[in-house]
């Protein structure tokens, strides 16, 4: 949408995370809505305050473990670089905007030297080098290759709805921590959209 600037045929932007949604804004690819319908229906925290974005749905980004063997399972994300699992935990690559914005939130409430820490727990921690998407760290736990991973909790959810391959037929091993809820609380990752700056807004809203 960048690249191709008025030129675009997009009208809608719709994507993943508060990071992406607040990159479009700063790339100058949306523009401000006035819509009563999305002020009246979305709450404010999940709105842009220029309008540029809103916050369509919003999902969990959770602690998973092998029920069999993870007695006392990490219950905060600082517990997950804790050395007492060493060897044990799964994650994505911290390429990955959701585990970007969940050491953002760790800067946030705890300070930026407290996220470094735990970057360097988690690290020492890795079961195996990050690989895959969510539905992966859920996988390695039924495959043994790990006992604790961090997921995006609708990647469970989706594999009670339907077959999962490496997944469903063993899910029952693993159980969820919604971590530190006598601190800041679950880290919550959003979906949103926005209008593309150049779309013709009379004839949407």
């Amino acid at each position: 949408m960048s690249a191709e600037g008025a030129n675009s045929p997009a009208d809608i932007l719709l994507t993943v995370d508060t990071s992406r949604l607040a990159r479009a804004k700063d790339a100058g690819i949306l523009q401000p809505i006035e819509s009563a319908v999305l002020e009246n229906n979305i709450p404010s925290y999940l709105q842009d305050e220029d309008n540029q974005w809103f916050g369509f749905s919003q999902r969990a980004r959770i602690i998973f473990y092998d029920k069999a063997d993870v007695a006392n399972p990490p219950r905060t994300y600082l517990e997950l670089a804790d050395p007492a699992y060493k060897g044990l935990v799964c994650i994505r690559s911290s390429t990955n905007t959701y585990n970007q914005t969940l050491l953002a939130s760790i800067v946030t409430h705890h300070s930026a030297e407290k996220a470094k820490e735990w970057a360097t727990g988690m690290v020492a921690n890795m079961a195996r080098a990050p690989q895959g998407g969510d539905t992966d760290q859920l996988r390695g736990i039924i495959s043994g290759e790990c006992e604790i991973s961090v997921a995006n909790s609708y990647y469970f959810a989706r594999s009670i709805r339907k077959e999962v391959k490496g997944l469903s037929a063993d899910r029952d091993m693993i159980g969820w921590i919604f971590p530190s809820q006598n601190a800041e609380g679950a880290h919550m990752n959003r979906s949103g959209g926005g209008v593309a700056a150049h779309a013709q807004t009379a004839t949407m809203l």
